[in-house]
């Protein structure tokens, strides 16, 4: 009767085991693809070169886009 008690408390240990396992895998997986949807940023184009940059670095002047300084002075001139 003891040796039955063992085996039931040593497949509870395991089931337990990996029921926590596959949770922290499957915590894991959906941080993964949470922090991708994250780093998606709107890109814009330069009116100057035509060079494709992130909306929060281009630089806006009289509703144009520049990806410079050196580029919205050349564009003004």
């Amino acid at each position: 009767m003891g040796g039955g008690l063992i085996r039931l408390i040593i497949i509870l240990v395991i089931a337990w085991l990996v029921y926590s396992l596959t949770r922290r895998w499957l915590a894991t997986l959906q941080n993964k693809s949470e922090t991708k949807k994250e780093h998606i940023e709107s890109m814009t184009r330069c009116d100057h070169c035509g060079l494709h940059i992130p909306q929060n670095e281009a630089i806006q002047s009289q509703g144009k886009t520049y990806c410079s300084d050196e580029h919205k002075k050349l564009a003004e001139k």
